[in-house]
């Protein structure tokens, strides 16, 4: 019998090359994850000497920050199906997190702070279970799925590790610590840039639309 060549099934790297939007998915959150990082590190400290208040005070305003994470990661999901969007979980965060990140590290009534964490945390976890989901209205194939997931996860918290030692760098230069926290406001701003770059995914939608 004529022995069938056997090839070799292609490999799943090959998606990143095929669909470059795959690259802004990954990457994206890396500025949102630098700030997420910076916020947690030094936040209380900074609260503590701007707001007056004692350390019982502050760690308790602190839980309203995971608080809004965890409603987002639980709800997100739903909420996008229901209006047939996904892009928006990631271009609104882009957007609303440097000013709610500014004002908390400048405002001081703690009612104000306490609606601003509970927001902020909204915002820093909503785009997260948008941005695991989209690989699978791709309709990806699995090893596909891990690599653009695999990657994510090697770059995002390289802008997670970024973040502190930036603050702590700029507070050393300046003798301020509002201002290192005030420098990395801006960076959530990559979901913008990453949500304006990938497609629209949302299967409902493109149900609709067919």
């Amino acid at each position: 019998p004529t022995d069938v060549p056997v090839t070799s099934p292609p490999s799943p790297l090959a998606i990143l090359r095929r669909m470059k939007s795959l690259w802004a998915l990954a990457a994206c959150p890396a500025g949102a994850a630098l700030a997420w990082a910076s916020f947690l590190t030094f936040w209380p400290t900074h609260a503590l000497d701007k707001l007056s208040l004692p350390l019982s005070s502050v760690g308790a305003l602190m839980t309203l920050f995971p608080l809004g994470g965890t409603a987002a990661s639980f709800l997100a999901g739903p909420i996008s199906d229901r209006i047939r969007q996904r892009k928006i979980f990631i271009l609104a965060p882009g957007i609303l997190l440097p000013p709610i990140y500014v004002a908390l590290f400048t405002v001081t009534s703690p009612v104000l702070v306490g609606i601003l964490l509970l927001v902020a945390g909204w915002n820093a976890m909503v785009w997260v279970p948008i941005i695991r989901t989209i690989p699978f209205d791709l309709k990806l194939a699995p090893r596909e799925t891990a690599v653009v997931v695999g990657l994510s996860m090697t770059i995002v918290p390289i802008g997670g590790a970024i973040g502190p030692p930036l603050v702590g760098l700029i507070e050393e230069l300046s003798g301020s610590l509002q201002y290192g926290l005030l420098s990395i406001a801006a960076f959530p701003l990559t979901l913008l840039v990453g949500g304006l770059l990938i497609p629209e995914t949302s299967p409902y939608r493109m149900d609709r639309a067919n």
